[in-house]
């Protein structure tokens, strides 16, 4: 089967929007989780807030999931990471 010079521009515009709306919403996700984090964080003053600032880019990866359509976030592995970060810090 030969491929025409239309169809392989289809293929690859579909790749490359689905590539940056899944980007766009990490990048979201992640901005609106750090945000809730530190206000949290503020209200409470359990710890130096900048420091989910430092871990929060770690800990969002570790428990961000995009497979295929589906996206999940594990919100419990991401406050266990920042927790644990924060108090090795303080070690």
């Amino acid at each position: 089967m030969k491929w025409s010079k239309t169809a392989v521009l289809i293929i690859v515009s579909i790749f490359s929007i689905s590539y940056i709306y899944s980007s766009i919403k990490y990048i979201q996700l992640s901005n609106e989780i750090e945000e809730k984090k530190l206000k949290v964080c503020v209200k409470q003053k359990i710890y130096d807030c900048e420091l989910i600032s430092k871990y929060h880019e770690d800990c969002f990866k570790s428990s961000y999931r995009s497979e295929y359509r589906i996206r999940d976030f594990h919100t419990d592995e991401y406050h266990s990471c920042i927790d644990r970060k924060i108090k090795l810090h303080g070690q």
